[in-house]
C-alpha cells in the first residue's frame, strides 16, 4: 500500500468543481433516498401476487405433466393417422413439409 499512497491521496480528494452540482442537486438525492424503501417494499408484493397468480393457475394449463403419458398419446395420434392414411406407405418429405409435387409450395386444396 506505500507505494500507492500519494495516488489513493489524491483520488480521496473530491473536485472543486463538484461541489456546485451536489449542492444543487442533494435535496433531490435525498428526496429519492427516502422514497426507495417503500419502492422495493411494492415491487415485492407485485412480485409476490405474480407467483401467487401462477400457482393458482398451473392447473388450467392444458397438456401431459408426465412424459410416459405424452409419449402414449402420440403413439395413439401417430396410429390414427397411420389408420387414415390413403395409401399403406409413410407420406413423403415433401408432404411433411407442406411442399407439393418436385418441392413446390403446395396449393390451396392440396393435401397437406
Amino acid at each position: 500500500m506505500a507505494p500507492f499512497a500519494v495516488q489513493l491521496t489524491a483520488l480521496s480528494k473530491v473536485p472543486p468543481q463538484v461541489f456546485p452540482y451536489l449542492q444543487a442537486h442533494a435535496a433531490d438525492v435525498q428526496n429519492a433516498a427516502a422514497k426507495t424503501a417503500g419502492q422495493w417494499k411494492t415491487w415485492y408484493w407485485i412480485c409476490f401476487g405474480g407467483i401467487i397468480f401462477f400457482l393458482l393457475s398451473i392447473p388450467l394449463l392444458r397438456g401431459r405433466w408426465r412424459t410416459r403419458d405424452a409419449k402414449r398419446d402420440e403413439a395413439e395420434h401417430e396410429a390414427k393417422v397411420q389408420e387414415s392414411w390413403p395409401s399403406s406407405r409413410p407420406p413423403s418429405r415433401s408432404h411433411r413439409l407442406g411442399l407439393g409435387h418436385r418441392g413446390h409450395p403446395a396449393r390451396a386444396g392440396c393435401p397437406r
